[in-house]
């Protein structure tokens, strides 16, 4: 049950919570705080461009880089581990990895290509999502380095206070408790093992 498919799907799940937020921090502070930092924004408000398009223009640009980042991983995953074990077949699920519950099932072939796709283009929205985040951070702070600290400080403690039960009144109100939505599209109704 490892192939191509299997493997990407699973490569997504600590680059979607872990090192994507971060890349996409570094690069939306130095693409919008940092340009304000420098003056080059000041220079570029000197036209006659209003500012709503100036901010349109490089939250879709910051988008377009993080569905980018997301189709190299994409490849990248898929491609090494099919030339090393296949590339499709049925796939394994594993619940605590992408729904945080005891579950295992196993999605047929017919549905594995859709569902790895599916999951990688949702995922593209979580990371819009934070771009929209850190390029306010970004227009609030001002400063490159300070950004990226801010920024992702706030979307690590958010992430960190999700997985804590007690804190579950809390959750409703954290700006991270839609972005895991990418990992319902693995969902099967019938668990093969439960625990």
């Amino acid at each position: 049950l490892l192939n191509g498919i299997t493997f990407s799907m699973s490569c997504l799940v600590p680059a979607v919570y872990v090192i994507l937020p971060m890349v996409v921090a570094i690069f939306t502070a130095g693409n919008f705080a940092g340009e304000m930092q420098n003056g080059q924004l000041r220079t570029t408000l000197l036209r006659p461009v209003s500012r709503w398009n100036i901010y349109l223009a490089k939250f879709i640009s910051m988008s377009i880089f993080s569905f980018f980042l997301l189709l190299v991983l994409l490849l990248l995953s898929y491609a090494s581990c099919a030339i090393m074990f296949g590339p499709t077949g049925d796939i394994i699920v594993m619940g605590k990895l992408f729904l945080g519950r005891k579950t295992m099932f196993i999605l047929n072939n017919s549905v594995a290509w859709k569902r790895m796709l599916l999951i990688y283009s949702l995922s593209g929205f979580s990371m819009i999502y934070l771009v929209a985040m850190y390029m306010m951070v970004a227009a609030i702070v001002k400063k490159a380095s300070h950004t990226i600290v801010i920024s992702l400080g706030i979307y690590y403690t958010s992430y960190i206070l999700m997985s804590i039960t007690f804190m579950k009144y809390l959750h409703s109100y954290l700006p991270t408790r839609h972005l895991a939505v990418w990992r319902f599209a693995v969902l099967e109704r019938k668990s093969v093992v439960s625990g």
